[in-house]
């Protein structure tokens, strides 16, 4: 079986990776359609994990290229776009219950680019903002602790009252013909490092 580098070495590393996707308020730019084009609404899917309960989800948007803010659903800058339940599932790996959102943010002309934020609350708890925790930046702190040889964080990192601010560019942009046929071949050029102080082989 073929070593797989980095935050999927081992399967601790892939539940770690598999469970903080289940954690929190994670959106992950789940879109559909997921390039809209001009004159097309854009349904926002969102997920809550096994380990948070809310009763309301919002999503903040602006149409300018401001940042969107708002809190408990009431928008600070731009709009607002409460979001409805969709569904929960059980998920095994996670061992609880992930509770499906989602909102259908309205059609847009062509070249608007939509910012926006997404935050989910109970009435006697605060808001926490998609994506959080970070799941490439938990599962990267995971690795990087099995690497050295130290037990695995348990505390995701970042700030749940911050989230990130999503965005997608309303257009007609399609990819060329010939991209469909294509080949493409990426080198990683650091998998050839020889080590420090070591040089490079002289190519043949």
């Amino acid at each position: 079986m073929d070593f797989i580098f980095g935050t999927f070495a081992t399967d601790e590393l892939k539940v770690v990776h598999h469970r903080t996707a289940r954690r929190g308020v994670q959106h992950q730019y789940k879109l559909s359609p997921r390039d809209p084009l001009p004159g097309q609404p854009v349904t926002v899917h969102v997920c809550l994990g096994t380990d948070l309960s809310a009763d309301s989800v919002a999503c903040y948007y602006t149409l300018d290229g401001t940042r969107p803010d708002g809190a408990r659903g009431v928008a600070a800058n731009g709009q607002v776009l409460r979001l409805e339940p969709a569904g929960i599932t059980w998920d095994a790996v996670a061992w609880g219950y992930v509770s499906h959102w989602r909102g259908v943010l309205p059609a847009q002309p062509d070249g608007t680019v939509v910012r926006y934020r997404i935050g989910a609350w109970t009435d006697g708890g605060p808001e926490v903002f998609a994506d959080w925790p970070n799941v490439q930046d938990t599962a990267e702190l995971a690795a990087a602790a099995y690497f050295r040889g130290d037990p695995l964080p348990q505390t995701p990192p970042g700030d749940p009252s911050r989230g990130q601010v999503f965005s997608y560019h309303v257009d007609q942009l399609r990819p060329p013909d010939w991209a469909r046929e294509a080949v493409i071949y990426q080198v990683f050029v650091d998998r050839f490092y020889p080590g420090d102080g070591r040089s490079w082989l002289e190519p043949a």
